[in-house]
């Protein structure tokens, strides 16, 4: 199933996170794509503040969620306990550049792309798959 949104400021694309929620089960993989500064951070802020979290989401340690765009090689990925993580079917794991983690990703539950549209700078096209 595929669910698309647009979103025309940082606000909105918050609460497509927020809204997106109650759809998320313990246990899940979600990846999200997007070039910089299209607001991956902002949609997995969302999803925290749904589940009551509160901290800053900025860390690539937070235990909810891994940003993995400073990671160059796998053993980096290993170094960070990447693969204790995502064994872990306790967690939400919420993944910006899932790219470099492929091979430990057994399923992805949810797909996230965000595209910026290039005539209107703060609109996104947000395009999510379920599988």
């Amino acid at each position: 199933m595929t669910e698309k949104y647009i979103s025309n400021s940082a606000l909105e694309t918050f609460k497509v996170g927020f809204n997106l929620g109650p759809k998320i089960k313990k246990g899940y993989i979600i990846t999200l794509r997007g070039e910089l500064g299209s607001g991956k951070t902002q949609l997995i802020s969302g999803i925290c503040k749904y589940f009551k979290i509160d901290d800053i989401v900025t860390s690539p340690t937070f235990s909810i969620y891994n940003n993995l765009y400073r990671i160059k090689n796998l053993d980096e990925l290993n170094e960070i306990g990447f693969d204790e993580v995502i064994q872990n079917d306790t967690l939400i794991k919420l993944i910006e550049w899932p790219e470099i983690a492929k091979n430990y990703l057994r399923q992805i539950d949810i797909e996230i792309l965000i595209k910026i549209d290039n005539s209107n700078e703060n609109k996104r096209e947000i395009i999510i798959n379920f599988s």
